[in-house]
């Protein structure tokens, strides 16, 4: 590692800068760690892996650009230029019974401030069998009137917002809450990245679930230099209803893209709704499955085995490779990876809506 101040090399068991005395931090030190961790795991299998890669799907592209094979057009925007690669196909999503997820909500009494299972179980004794009743009720009618205009204006952010004082985020309730959602308003999100942490932004995917059909669309960075413009381009499918549907996105994408917007001096709102498909899954077949990767559920939930398809691990080598020698072959897999990975989320997503029922809860 490198002292900040002086610029030196120093020894990542040193606790300050021999040269000018400048403390570094554990945490400094601990991500030097991880990062020299992860440029040498399995650095000679990644090189077999990238010659067998390129040398399988160079004559199959060779000559060949990015518009060449996926169409595209380049996306012009005051942070630079960037490539928008779109796709679709059909696909129907599973929704939630807004009426039958409506009572659902309203039979939890623990949604109340000030009411566990035992109290509970005292209310539904007097005859308070929803948060309706409790209208009525002289200490917990005034929440309870709160709760009902939440739900009858059909408020799902606020919803949300209540919901998650007393449930986590892979709760059955706050799949619920997607029920009162409008479809069009769901935005399914995955980024790919050149490591796990400060690091630029490659590729940013999107799709939306309209009029029977999945539109993709890829927002790729052919140089670090539009990594800013991609970001950018986040915003225009960002709206005040956006809901956010991901795979682990509550703990990497949008964390990862609050750090680079501020790397750039970027706005964008993303405290939206936020639906992890990943702690949903992690929730409801815990008892079922040992690993909860997504080609794992795939293959277990969706029956889908993936083909010749890229590890999410060495998405930063194929990246390095094609910055390098500028040969869209080793690009290819990592479009493509992405790509599906959206597809997969959104058959996830859709079948927890067609099972909804296995998952509730009392």
């Amino acid at each position: 590692m490198y002292c900040s101040k002086c610029g030196i090399k120093i020894d990542i068991s040193k606790n300050y800068c021999p040269e000018c005395g400048q403390l570094i931090s554990g945490r400094a030190r601990h991500m030097d760690r991880l990062k020299n961790a992860a440029a040498n795991m399995g650095k000679e299998d990644n090189s077999r892996n990238l010659k067998y890669w390129t040398e399988s799907l160079a004559p199959q592209y060779s000559g060949k650009n990015l518009t060449d094979i996926f169409g595209g057009s380049q996306i012009r925007t005051r942070k630079g230029n960037c490539l928008l690669i779109s796709t679709r196909e059909d696909f129907s999503l599973n929704c939630l019974d807004p009426g039958q997820a409506q009572e659902i909500l309203l039979s939890d009494l623990k949604l109340i401030y000030g009411i566990g299972s035992i109290t509970e179980q005292k209310l539904r004794d007097e005859g308070y069998r929803s948060i309706r009743d409790l209208v009525s009720h002289p200490g917990y009618g005034q929440q309870a009137r709160q709760f009902l205009v939440y739900l009858e204006q059909n408020q799902p952010k606020q919803l949300t917002k209540w919901i998650s004082r007393w449930c986590p985020c892979s709760h059955p309730h706050q799949l619920l809450v997607s029920s009162f959602c409008d479809q069009k308003n769901f935005l399914l999100l995955d980024i790919e990245t050149m490591g796990l942490y400060n690091m630029p932004v490659i590729l940013i995917g999107v799709a939306r679930i309209v009029n029977g059909s999945i539109r993709v669309k890829q927002y790729l960075a052919r140089s670090y230099e539009e990594e800013a413009a991609v970001l950018y381009l986040l915003n225009h499918n960002l709206s005040k209803n956006t809901v956010l549907v991901s795979f682990n996105g509550r703990m990497f994408d949008v964390p990862f893209i609050r750090q680079r917007l501020y790397y750039y001096s970027l706005v964008h709102d993303l405290d939206k709704i936020h639906l992890d498909i990943l702690q949903f899954c992690r929730f409801f077949w815990k008892d079922q499955f040992d690993s909860f990767r997504l080609s794992s559920l795939e293959e277990n939930l969706l029956g889908i085995q993936r083909h010749q398809d890229l590890p999410g691990y060495m998405v930063p080598q194929f990246y390095q490779q094609y910055l390098d020698n500028g040969n869209v072959d080793t690009l290819v897999p990592v479009i493509n990876h992405n790509r599906q990975d959206l597809v997969s989320l959104a058959k996830l997503f859709s079948l927890l809506h067609k099972q909804w029922k296995k998952f509730q809860t009392s």
